[in-house]
């Protein structure tokens, strides 16, 4: 399955009540933050993350750091829960939320130390957070660490199986608002997809791709809708965003010259496309990247 349409189906599920219920009971009975992310790892922190956590993440390096981490750990978890611990000693866990033999977002939660910090933990966590990018004394990391919850190791992984039981649960009354079977498309709406990720950067009309396929423009819409939840020109501009992310993040390339070469037709057009997709203008996305 295309990920722009995964993507979507994780977006969907992020707005189910279900999942917001879940997550609240969670964050309750625990005391540990808890959020959905992405099939993509997509996520945005609460202000119930610890203090360290929000400085950590609001530095450039720092924040890429946290993805960097965040990424390892979501691939350990494709399948099953897993955990680890980032350079500022801190634990989180990943728990996948998995649809017909296919990973649509996790649960994850933590941002918790294993155990009281000794000063050599103290010592380890400054010195990795330094050599990253972040600058931070042992007294700033003192005071910032102060509202870090402690959880031991054997807590973080009876809270995984806990969440996975209820994850599992939550799949059955996710699958009943989810309109097709998410294991695969109709083989129709999969060679739409693979037409349009070829062909992305040439003017794209449904009626053209309709004709290729052999089947009516009216036909392609309504199947390709029901299938994945966007309509056919959503889908369009969804993939050319993700094409002209890469270039932004990869290559000093004029910020004109991106656009035009993914098939948009105008700058306004790219711009605003690249804001509702990423919630930032493009040379806000290429300064995120360094």
């Amino acid at each position: 399955m295309p990920s722009t349409i995964r993507e979507t189906l994780s977006e969907r599920i992020r707005a189910m009540p279900g999942l917001e219920r879940f997550l609240a009971d969670f964050r309750l009975a625990t005391g540990l933050p808890a959020h959905f992310v992405s099939a993509l790892g997509q996520r945005t922190f609460g202000p119930d993350v610890c203090t360290l956590c929000r400085y950590v993440h609001a530095h450039p390096q720092g924040a890429r750091l946290c993805t960097r981490f965040l990424q390892q750990l979501l691939e350990t978890a494709t399948e099953h829960p897993a955990s680890a611990r980032c350079d500022a000693g801190l634990y989180e866990a990943a728990v996948p939320l998995r649809m017909g033999g296919q990973t649509f977002g996790y649960v994850v939660f933590g941002h918790c130390a294993a155990r009281t910090p000794t000063r050599a933990d103290r010592n380890e966590a400054r010195h990795l957070l330094t050599r990253a990018g972040v600058p931070i004394d042992a007294a700033q990391l003192e005071v910032l660490a102060t509202d870090v919850p402690i959880v031991s190791l054997d807590r973080i992984a009876a809270l995984e199986r806990i969440a996975a039981d209820l994850v599992e649960r939550l799949v059955l009354e996710i699958t009943q608002h989810i309109v097709h079977p998410p294991a695969s498309m109709p083989p129709l709406v999969e060679r739409a997809c693979h037409l349009v990720r070829t062909e992305y950067a040439r003017p794209v009309a449904l009626s053209h791709f309709a004709k290729k396929l052999g089947v009516s423009a009216g036909h392609l819409s309504r199947i390709f809708h029901h299938s994945t939840g966007l309509r056919f020109v959503e889908y369009v501009a969804r993939v050319r965003a993700d094409h002209a992310r890469s270039l932004l993040r990869t290559t000093d390339r004029p910020v004109t010259d991106i656009a035009f070469a993914c098939g948009f037709q105008s700058l306004s057009q790219f711009n605003r496309t690249i804001r509702a997709q990423f919630g930032c203008t493009p040379s806000a996305l290429r300064q995120q990247a360094g």
